[in-house]
């Protein structure tokens, strides 16, 4: 998570630069490598979150299929830790999407073909 806050904040940095402020072709390089690598850090944390969500449920079936053996308050006590431990998980896997939804990137900028004279109108 530092990894993807330190990338965050260095992408604000350089957006919020002018292109007089940096010669246009390095920042322009550098910009695109950093939005790439944080492009890759958010894909990852999003997919650490999806991990997170799938060890929870594989350890509370566990936890489940201990607590099919026993009866009464002890049967009650590990369904309640399997609720506790899936409900640590899912507060992880949130917070981690939480970090990811927050980070708004520019869209890629699409190559528009140069207008050939096509589409005037005639006349």
């Amino acid at each position: 998570m530092r990894e993807l806050t330190a990338l965050r904040d260095e992408w604000y940095c350089f957006s919020r630069e002018t292109v007089g402020e940096a010669r246009a072709g390095t920042r322009a390089t550098v910009h695109r490598d950093r939005l790439r690598e944080l492009r890759r850090v958010l894909d990852r944390t999003r997919a650490r979150a999806q991990v997170l969500r799938r060890e929870g449920m594989a350890k509370v079936m566990v936890i489940r299929s201990q607590a099919a053996a026993l009866e009464g308050e002890a049967r009650q006590a590990v369904v309640h830790r399997a609720a506790s431990v899936m409900a640590s998980f899912q507060a992880r896997a949130a917070r981690l999407d939480d970090v990811a939804d927050s980070i708004v990137l520019p869209r890629a900028k699409r190559q528009m073909p140069k207008a050939s004279g096509e589409g005037k109108a005639d006349g």
